[in-house]
């Protein structure tokens, strides 16, 4: 994400219409896990990005909802400063005038071999002659490619199974020497290795993708800490006994109570949620005017106290457990892996 929001930066700064739109496509790749494809051309002398996406969503306006959806998360994610929307909104909506780019949306649908049949004109073009027809192409995976045998990652053991029922692969995790680990990683493994099977066969990935990674014992949050690890979070969490930290005109000294923690991994986020209570006070640092905090402390800072807020939580108060927890190339992986951080400060008055 850190990444996607530089990138938007650059292209503020430049205004260039082709770097608006490499960013556009950019982003709904990397926000949209069912998007397959893009196919771009004009409208009204603008962009137009027709987008093809998978879902199991039943619901008749999938393709129009799918739009706004993807119109509010690139608006909010640019702060409105890049407006994508949909060509067919009326004329009298104000996103017209002001659209950078407009973007269609299009359901993919597939014949009973899993091939798409209303694919881009650019796909089309491309001969589909030696793309192999497999009558049944997760149970060929499962006994031809993954030959009925599990997956071993970095001592972590992937156990397949077939159900002939379903047509699906369901996985179990063995873990036998008790690491700790990142769920959506192993995910990825799974993924990785049929997006493989996908490229050499001519199979489409996104029309069978999910009766292949299936997990049975999937921990909740999609995270796993052994009692070494979780030992350290806790203990580095209750150690902290008082905290400081400064934003804008103001130093904050307070007597921190922790209670819990919890963690949850969402695709490339591995979010921390720490939760705790507080009393103490904060410090112009102008005046010098020390005054006690209450329960309101927090929703009073502004957008730029907030963000010093965000920026202490990665700088000090998380900076240990995240160290620690890069340590293990099961639980973070620097390729994909970011930290979002939360931390739920309590009033609590003679804490």
């Amino acid at each position: 994400m850190k990444d996607i929001r530089q990138h938007i930066k650059n292209v503020l700064v430049e205004e260039n219409k082709n770097k608006k739109v490499n960013l556009v496509k950019q982003m709904i790749y990397d926000l949209f896990d069912e998007v397959s494809f893009i196919e771009q051309s004009t409208y009204d002398e603008r962009p137009l990005l027709r987008i093809y996406f998978d879902s199991d969503d039943p619901a008749a306006n999938i393709e129009s909802w799918f739009a706004e959806a993807i119109y509010r998360e690139i608006y909010e994610m640019t702060s409105g400063k890049v407006v994508v929307c949909p060509y067919w909104i009326f004329s009298w909506d104000s996103r017209k005038k002001e659209a950078d780019i407009f973007i269609d949306t299009e359901l993919l649908k597939y014949d009973d071999l899993g091939n798409v049949i209303n694919e881009s004109e650019e796909n089309k073009n491309v001969s589909t002659s030696y793309r192999p027809r497999i009558p049944k192409p997760i149970k060929f995976f499962y006994k031809n490619f993954l030959n009925e045998e599990p997956i071993d990652y970095k001592g972590i053991i992937l156990q397949p199974t077939y159900n002939e029922e379903y047509d699906v692969i369901t996985w179990e995790i063995e873990n036998p020497k008790d690491y700790s680990f990142n769920g959506e990683l192993i995910k990825e493994v799974v993924v990785n290795e049929f997006r493989d099977f996908c490229s050499l066969t001519g199979l489409d990935f996104y029309g069978f993708h999910k009766k292949i990674n299936v997990f049975t014992n999937m921990p909740n949050g999609r995270c796993y800490l052994n009692k070494k690890d979780n030992d350290f979070v806790e203990n580095n969490l209750k150690n902290k006994k008082s905290i400081e930290f400064s934003v804008h005109d103001y130093e904050f000294y307070l007597n921190f109570n922790y209670r819990r923690n919890e963690i949850e991994i969402h695709s490339d986020t591995i979010t921390f949620y720490t939760y705790g209570d507080v009393d103490g006070f904060k410090v112009d640092v102008k005046t010098k005017e020390k005054t006690k905090i209450d329960r309101y402390f927090i929703q009073e800072l502004n957008e730029g106290q907030y963000e010093d807020f965000r920026d202490w939580q990665y700088d000090d108060f998380y900076y240990e457990i995240m160290e620690y927890l890069r340590q293990n190339p099961r639980f973070f992986e620097s390729r994909v892996d970011m930290f979002d951080l939360d931390l739920q400060l309590r009033y609590k008055p003679s804490i």
